[in-house]
């Protein structure tokens, strides 16, 4: 435990060291590619462009994963309407779906729940974004229920699907199902940090999936349900 955060500790303290010339790199890369008009060079560029995000995602992550090893994170728990969820959800991914050919559907209530927005949309966020790099065709939902008093947010897909046997590993730092390792990048943190969310909220996360029909994320949130002005 005490390397970890250790490691964690180090990752902490370099992380504006390596920020800095990543974002040079950025802005050296869009430069050249808004002044270069040779067509291959572009291509090439737009290439490395497109590894300079992946590196900058995977550098994210890790950051976002240091920072539960070593802060004491206290969520700031507010009333958030679901409706407010679903907008920031649509103006994220609506254009990425669209992209690859594939339809997203949000249709959550406009119920609240007492959350901390930024930690919940993380989640959801981590969750979509797996979805709509795994689905080749079909559609995403993102639905919600109510029973016994407890709000149930659905992600589902028609996606690759997790084999039976990986499910119970998905949310392990750096895990990576067989099926992801031969379609996209990554290092596998995305649901790790999802689940950590969850674990620190107290909310239940569940993934029913089969190979090669889709997956559907489960979570299950408390409801709110005191007369409070949504937190927007």
């Amino acid at each position: 435990e005490m390397e970890s955060t250790n490691k964690s500790r180090l990752l902490a303290e370099v992380s504006h060291d390596i920020q800095q010339p990543l974002i040079t790199q950025d802005l050296l890369l869009e430069h050249l590619i808004t002044t270069t008009k040779n067509d291959e060079v572009n291509k090439t560029v737009s290439r490395l462009i497109t590894n300079a995000k992946a590196i900058r995602s995977i550098f994210d992550q890790l950051i976002e994963l240091s920072r539960f090893d070593l802060e004491n994170i206290k969520p700031n728990i507010k009333p958030v309407s679901l409706k407010t969820i679903q907008s920031s959800i649509n103006n994220l991914f609506s254009e990425h779906a669209k992209a690859k050919n594939i339809s997203i559907t949000t249709n959550l209530n406009s119920r609240c729940i007492m959350t901390d927005r930024h930690l919940i949309e993380r989640a959801l966020y981590n969750i979509i974004a797996n979805a709509i790099k795994y689905t080749d065709h079909g559609h995403i939902s993102i639905t919600d229920s109510l029973e016994n008093n407890m709000v149930t947010i659905k992600i589902s897909d028609t996606g690759i699907g997790i084999p039976h046997n990986e499910i119970k590993y998905i949310f392990n730092e750096f895990y990576r199902s067989r099926n992801a390792k031969t379609r996209s990048d990554g290092c596998g943190l995305g649901l790790s940090i999802t689940k950590r969310i969850c674990d620190l909220l107290e909310y239940e996360i569940n993934v029913i999936s089969e190979t090669s029909k889709g997956s559907c994320f489960i979570l299950s949130i408390p409801l709110n349900t005191s007369p409070m002005q949504a937190h927007t």
